[in-house]
């Protein structure tokens, strides 16, 4: 079983390498466990994820004009070209813009290739059955994580649904960025204390679970476990290109802890 927490499937929409891995996903789909309560939280933050990424592009176009100039600069030619550039710009920033608006227009009504991509994996969305909702509410009473106390079921709900279809013996897959699952150093994640005494309290104790926080490697790691690799698994090049990405995506939503990649804190 391979549970991938929302915010990894949010980080699709905010980077430019992952195609590939998402096509591999898609082949990998018959042992991902899909919550609906998962599926609404990437519908639910999956446009205010992408505003933000176009927000970082627009404002790192270039905006300097004639009236930032020091009067020690003030030079007819270089005044003329820095007009004809700002006219360059003025035109680039009109079509960014048009750009920006046509992708939102695009994530808004589910039509863009990241939304399309994703249909076939979250066309088996699992409901979560009343005893789990129960489960699920008093996990959030008591403070147990995953999951924060103040704000509405979420991951509790999907953590109860993943302990109830957990099978002893069984492979388990958990990739999340999220600490509430998992802490991870260096590369090396361990799953957080409360859930694996969930496992060995529900008497789980001989399921291997595998906790991940970079889902390149958890696939690596789950084909090579189950045996079932697929066909467009990206090379080793290019999983490493996806590992900047996952990197650099890392660092952006550490220096924005009022908007971190799930958007659900």
């Amino acid at each position: 079983m391979l549970f991938i927490d929302a915010n990894i499937y949010l980080g699709f929409y905010r980077t430019v390498t992952t195609s590939k891995l998402l096509r591999s996903l898609i082949e990998f789909k018959h042992d991902i466990l899909v919550t609906q309560q998962v599926v609404s939280e990437v519908e639910r933050n999956k446009l205010k994820v992408v505003h933000r990424l176009l927000l970082e592009i627009v404002e790192a176009l270039p905006v300097t004009r004639k009236s930032d100039l020091p009067d020690l600069l003030q030079n007819p030619e270089l005044l003329e070209r820095l007009e004809r550039l700002q006219e360059a710009c003025d035109q680039v920033q009109e079509s960014v813009e048009s750009a920006v608006v046509s992708a939102l227009t695009q994530i808004s009504h589910s039509t863009d290739a990241v939304s399309q991509m994703l249909k076939p994996i979250f066309e088996s969305a699992i409901p979560a059955s009343e005893d789990e909702l129960d489960r699920a509410r008093m996990r959030r009473e008591l403070g147990h994580p995953p999951g924060k106390g103040r704000d509405p079921l979420g991951d509790q709900l999907s953590w109860e649904q993943v302990l109830s279809r957990i099978e002893p013996g069984s492979h388990v897959w958990v990739v999340s960025k999220d600490s509430d699952f998992l802490l991870c150093h260096n590369g090396h994640c361990v799953l957080d204390p409360s859930l694996h005494d969930d496992l060995l309290s529900r008497g789980k104790s001989m399921a291997q679970i595998h906790p991940f926080g970079s889902l390149v490697e958890a696939l690596k790691h789950y084909q090579q476990v189950t045996g079932f690799c697929s066909d467009s698994f990206p090379t080793e090049e290019e999983c490493e290109t996806i590992t900047q990405e996952e990197r650099r995506i890392e660092e952006i939503w550490k220096k924005q802890r009022d908007f971190p990649l799930g958007g659900t804190r």
